[in-house]
């Protein structure tokens, strides 16, 4: 039983810290001005990449050895993709045509929250 607690307790001391951190990040962070759609990039152990058919288009993000991306191309509208790193950089790869890759990438870093972001115009 002693040995429960040990582990328990400050597994859900790390949780209530971790949704702590993450609703007061969201509170400040109006979204809706970077794009439609937005994942949070976790790198801290690997490299990782994810794409995949996102919202009438294409969207490629993730960590890329130091760089934190995201491209995004819309197949009929313009498209437009962004990233923020934890310490606050931003790139905006612009709006692009229909069908062709908008791209963004910041240094990724460990501290604060990496964010990738995609857009279109519909």
């Amino acid at each position: 039983m002693k040995r429960l607690k040990k582990v328990v307790l400050p597994l859900s001391l790390v949780g209530m810290l971790a949704l702590c951190s993450t609703s007061v990040f969201a509170e400040g962070l109006d979204i809706s001005k970077y794009g439609k759609g937005s994942e949070i990039i976790d790198g801290r152990t690997r490299d990782g990449i994810t794409s995949g058919s996102m919202d009438g288009g294409y969207w490629i993000r993730g960590k890329k050895v130091t760089k934190l991306i995201s491209e995004y191309k819309h197949y009929k509208t313009k498209g437009r993709a962004s990233v923020t790193n934890g310490i606050g950089d931003y790139n905006d790869g612009g709006w692009k045509e229909a069908d062709t890759f908008s791209k963004a990438s910041v240094e990724w870093t460990s501290k604060g929250i990496n964010r990738a972001y995609y857009d279109n115009k519909q």
